[in-house]
């Protein structure tokens, strides 16, 4: 057995004129399942979720809390870091 798996190997024919070696390597395969869900998963698409970040619930509050119209704009706070 190696790093790789279970591998067989030598010459094919005994005869001496042949100096080609072959080498098999024996390697399980995934199930149909398991195959099916790689498959379709969004990160083997590389597609995954933002990370949350406790931030973006503060900024949000910030926006609601303090938006205004002001005759033709939108004001509101800046969401500025407390520490």
């Amino acid at each position: 057995e190696t790093e790789f798996g279970w591998v067989a190997g030598g010459r094919l024919q005994e005869n001496k004129n042949n100096k080609n070696l072959s080498c098999y390597l024996v390697k399980g395969d995934n199930s149909v399942e398991d195959t099916l869900k790689l498959f379709f998963e969004l990160e083997s698409l590389g597609i995954k979720d933002d990370p949350y970040y406790h931030e973006d619930d503060q900024a949000m509050n910030i926006f609601k809390e303090t938006i205004q119209f002001n005759n033709e704009r939108y004001v509101v706070e800046l969401p500025f870091r407390k520490n």
